[in-house]
């Protein structure tokens, strides 16, 4: 009973609220000095983003220290220390577009972070996007409009720098991150946005956070 309610304790220190005004678990992506894709931070030193903003040919890469690093709503610098991708362990997902999945490894430590959602199928709507507007982050709810094997599809919500931006259910879990979009301009008629689900890559991203920083 006490184990019980210690453990409740420590995953009620480390809850993250989607509602935060300031959610420190979202990051933007800087390649080469220039902004780009959204990171989540999944754990204390593991962020997410979609594989197509670091395009990587092979399984885990190291770059240079100023070659990549990400920015928090503080608008502290965080030097990336690895970037490992699934490569061929999703092949049967299909195109990239269905295994659109990063992780980037810290040296520093984060405060908080997103749980991943084990039950996406279980779903209710609505669910809430985390964008950012004018350095700002807001959230907006939404209804899927369908929830695929491997991507949730939504109206057209995302646009430019907007991949990596997660989807978060009710219960402050991270269900997708965007990773693309139909159409070739923004807020398009008729455009769909496409989310990768995070669950159909649990096992894996669990194996890569179990291992301790070197």
């Amino acid at each position: 009973m006490i184990a019980l309610m210690l453990a409740l304790v420590i995953v009620s220190m480390r809850s993250v609220s989607a509602t935060d005004s300031k959610p420190h678990w979202w990051y933007r992506l800087h390649v080469s000095n220039q902004p780009t894709c959204v990171a989540v931070a999944v754990e204390e030193h593991w962020l997410i983003t979609p594989w197509h903003c670091v395009q990587l040919p092979g399984q885990f890469q190291t770059f240079e220290k100023k070659t990549l690093f990400v920015k928090g709503v503080d608008g502290k610098s965080i030097k990336i220390k690895k970037v490992i991708t699934p490569h061929n362990r999703y092949r049967h997902l299909g195109d990239i577009q269905g295994r659109d999945i990063a992780l980037l490894q810290l040296n520093t430590k984060l405060e908080k972070w997103l749980p991943l959602s084990q039950h996406v199928k279980r779903l209710k709507a609505p669910l809430t996007v985390a964008l950012i507007d004018s350095q700002r982050v807001h959230f907006l709810k939404i209804t899927p409009l369908q929830i695929e094997n491997k991507l949730i599809l939504t109206s057209n919500i995302t646009c430019k720098g907007d991949s990596g931006v997660p989807l978060i259910d009710e219960h402050h879990t991270l269900v997708a991150i965007a990773s693309w979009h139909s159409g070739r301009r923004c807020n398009e008629t008729g455009n769909i946005s496409f989310f990768n689900r995070v669950d159909i890559f649990s096992s894996w991203i669990h194996n890569q956070i179990g291992n301790p920083v070197n």
